[in-house]
């Protein structure tokens, strides 16, 4: 069996993630507030809407480059080689060595950076905090949607990273 990353795949995260910001309202709304209302930032431009654009864009950057490394970390601590690269918009961490993954080893992998940034910043709890909570929760909807792709199987199955997404044997 392969999990094959499509536009299907791409538009069906698009949909978990529209899902999760609608279970996220309070947060989505405690950021915005801290963003345009409470003038806790400087702006770089007159325009609200666009200074928000840029910040998001800004801190997407370093949220990207932490959720990769601590998927490599994770993958490196079980003994894995891997590589990090970008595809279209998306940054991966893929593992090189060939091996076959076991499935808790591969969910632990997969579920690391959601977990470990997530709740780093509802214990600092600021407004930029709760901004990095919740772009990194919609950036994990890929994660969180191959673990519950995974999660069906034995738990004596194993996983092999490809360059398309991933095999079960």
């Amino acid at each position: 069996m392969s999990f094959k990353i499509t536009y299907k795949i791409h538009i069906l995260c698009f949909i978990f993630s529209y899902l999760i910001a609608i279970l996220l309202t309070k947060q989505i709304d405690f950021m915005i507030e801290g963003w345009f209302f409470q003038g806790l930032y400087s702006y770089p431009t007159k325009f609200l809407w666009m200074n928000f654009i840029i910040y998001l864009g800004v801190l997407m950057i370093p949220i990207s480059i932490i959720h990769e490394l601590l998927h490599g970390a994770v993958y490196k601590a079980y003994g894995y080689s891997v590589s990090y690269g970008f595809k279209y918009l998306y940054a991966y961490t893929k593992e090189t060595s060939g091996k076959a993954i076991p499935k808790i080893q591969f969910i632990t992998v997969l579920l690391t950076p959601c977990i470990a940034i997530s709740i780093i910043s509802l214990l600092i709890g600021t407004h930029l905090a709760i901004t990095v909570f919740v772009l990194n929760l919609l950036g994990s909807t890929g994660d969180l949607f191959m673990t519950l792709f995974i999660v069906r199987y034995k738990n004596t199955i194993k996983i092999i990273d490809k360059d398309y997404g991933f095999d079960i044997i």
